[in-house]
C-alpha cells in the first residue's frame, strides 16, 4: 500500500511539472506529422486568457458598467420598512384636575408596536438626473477604455513575438557571422604559413572573431530576456515560434493618405474618446453642482400601523394610516458650499478640456508618424533587401579576389560584417513594418483580432514551409 502511494505521489509531481511544456505544445502538431511551432495567432489567444492587464480591464469594463445602474436608481422610486416593538413604563400624574376629572394617574405598564412602509419617487431631482447622465457615459467610457485595452494587448503580443523573433534571428545570424569569420581564420592561418600573406590578417581574423564570441553571448542574454517579457502576458515560457516567410509582401496603408487617416483617428482612437467622454462628464458635474440652488420635489407615499394593550389614558389603542402627499424643499443657504463646489467643477471641467485639447494634438502626431512609418518601412525594407543581395554579390567576388590575392583577409572580413548587418538590419525592417501597420490601425480605433490573423498569414508554421 505504501509502495502504490508513494507512485501515485510521484507521477502527480512529474503531471505537474509538465503543466506548462503541455500548455506550450498546443501548438504541436500530432506524432507523427510535421512538427509545427507555435504562431502569433496562438500566442495572442493565449494572452486574451492570461495578461493581466486585458483582465484588469475587463474587470473595470464590468465596474464602470454598474455606474449606469447606480444613476438610474436616483430616478427611480425608493421604499423603506420600519418596525417596532416596545415595553412601556410609565407614571402619569395629570396635574390641576378636579376631583371630576375622568382619568386616574398611576403606573402604566404595557407593550405597543408599530410597522410602516415609505415610498418615495422624485419629481424634480435636476442633480439626480445629471448623475444618472453621468452614469450613462461613465458606462460608455468603461467599454470604451476596455476597447484600447484591448487593442493595447494585440500591439503588446505582437511587439514581444516579434522582439523574440528578432533576438532568434539576431543570434542565428551572429553564429553564421562567427562562422564564416572562424573558417576566414583558418585560411588566414594557412596562407600565413604558405608565406602568401602577412600575420595581420591573422591577427584582425582573430580579433574579430572574439567580438562575435562576445556578441553571440549578449545576443543569447537578450533572447532569454525577450522571452521573459512575453511570458509575462501569456503567462507561459515560449517555445519555438513560427518564423516570418521569405520576403513578406509589402504595401502602403489603406487608406493612402494622411489625412484620412488623421480623420479616423480623431473619430476612434480610445484615447481620445475617453478624453472626450470625460469632458463629457466634467461639464454634467458642473451641471449637476450649480443645480443645488434648484428646489426638489418628491412624491411620498406611506401606510402605517400600531398598536399598543394601554396608553396614557388608560385604553388600548389600534390605529391605520395611509398618507400620499408632495413634498417640496428649497435650499436658502448652505454657508456657501454649493457655489464653491461650482466653481471647482467648473475649474475641472476647464481641465478635462485641455486634457482633450493635449490628446486631440497627441494622437494627431503619433497618427501621422505612424503612417510615414509604414510608407517609410515599405521603401527600406525594399532597399535593404537589395543591399543584402548586392552585399552577398560582393562578399563573393571579395572571396574570390582573395584567392587570386587580389584582396586582403580583412576585405573579406569587412564583407562578412557588410553581410550580417544587411541581414540583421533587413529582420529590423521588416518587423518594424508589421508593428507600425498594427500601430497605425490601433491609433485609429481598427485594430481587430482579425488583423492578427492577416499577420499570422505571413509566417512560417511548420518545418516544411
Amino acid at each position: 500500500m505504501i509502495k502504490t502511494g508513494v507512485s501515485l505521489f510521484n507521477l502527480g509531481r512529474v503531471f505537474l511539472m509538465a503543466m506548462p511544456m503541455l500548455a506550450v505544445s498546443a501548438g504541436f502538431s500530432a506524432a507523427g506529422e510535421p512538427q509545427k511551432t507555435i504562431d502569433l495567432a496562438a500566442v495572442y489567444s493565449m494572452a486574451r486568457e492570461q495578461d493581466p492587464a486585458i483582465a484588469a480591464a475587463r474587470a473595470s469594463m464590468e465596474a464602470g458598467k454598474q455606474k449606469f445602474n447606480q444613476g438610474l436608481s436616483l430616478l427611480l422610486p425608493t421604499v423603506t420598512a420600519a418596525g417596532e416593538s416596545k415595553y412601556n413604563d410609565q407614571e402619569v400624574t395629570y396635574k390641576g384636575a378636579g376631583e371630576n376629572f375622568p382619568l386616574s394617574g398611576g403606573v402604566k405598564r404595557y407593550d405597543s408596536r408599530a410597522a410602516s412602509v415609505t415610498l418615495t419617487q422624485p419629481l424634480f431631482r435636476f442633480q439626480n438626473y445629471e448623475s444618472y447622465r453621468q452614469g450613462v457615459i461613465a458606462g460608455e467610457q468603461a467599454e470604451t477604455q476596455y476597447n484600447g485595452a484591448r487593442q493595447d494587448l494585440i500591439t503588446r503580443t505582437a511587439q514581444a513575438y516579434f522582439d523574440v523573433l528578432f533576438a532568434q534571428d539576431s543570434l542565428r545570424f551572429t553564429q553564421s557571422y562567427k562562422e564564416a569569420i572562424e573558417n576566414q581564420l583558418l585560411q588566414a592561418q594557412k596562407a600565413f604559413e604558405a608565406g602568401t600573406v602577412t600575420i595581420t590578417d591573422t591577427h584582425e581574423a582573430q580579433a574579430r572573431r572574439d567580438l562575435a564570441m562576445a556578441l553571440e553571448i549578449s545576443v543569447q542574454n537578450d533572447l532569454e530576456v525577450k522571452k521573459d517579457s512575453l511570458a509575462k502576458i501569456t503567462g507561459v515560457y515560449p517555445g519555438e515560434l513560427a518564423p516570418l516567410k521569405p520576403e513578406i509582401p509589402l504595401t502602403v496603408p489603406e487608406p493612402d493618405d494622411a489625412e484620412q487617416w488623421l480623420d479616423l483617428a480623431e473619430k476612434g482612437n480610445p484615447a481620445l474618446i475617453i478624453a472626450r467622454q470625460a469632458l463629457a462628464v466634467a461639464g454634467e458635474e458642473t451641471k449637476k453642482n450649480r443645480s443645488g440652488h434648484l428646489p426638489t420635489v418628491d412624491l411620498v407615499a406611506s401606510y402605517s400601523y400600531s398598536t399598543a394593550s394601554d396608553g396614557s389614558f388608560g385604553v388600548g389603542s389600534e390605529t391605520t394610516a395611509q398618507v400620499v402627499g408632495v413634498q417640496a424643499q428649497l435650499p436658502l443657504f448652505a454657508g456657501g458650499a454649493t457655489l464653491s463646489k461650482t466653481r471647482e467643477a467648473a475649474a475641472l471641467e476647464e481641465k478635462a478640456r485641455q486634457d482633450l485639447e493635449t490628446s486631440l494634438r497627441s494622437t494627431r502626431a503619433q497618427t501621422r508618424s505612424l503612417y510615414l512609418g509604414v510608407k517609410a518601412g515599405v521603401s527600406q525594407a525594399m532597399a535593404l533587401r537589395q543591399a543584402l543581395v548586392s552585399s552577398l554579390r560582393s562578399l563573393d567576388s571579395t572571396r574570390k579576389g582573395f584567392e587570386l590575392g587580389l584582396r586582403t583577409g580583412v576585405d573579406v572580413l569587412n564583407a562578412q560584417q557588410q553581410v550580417f548587418a544587411a541581414r540583421r538590419d533587413l529582420a529590423q525592417a521588416e518587423y518594424n513594418y508589421l508593428l507600425n501597420h498594427l500601430r497605425l490601425k490601433a491609433s485609429a480605433g481598427l485594430l481587430e483580432d482579425k488583423d492578427v490573423e492577416l499577420v499570422n498569414n505571413l509566417l512560417s508554421t511548420s518545418k516544411e514551409d
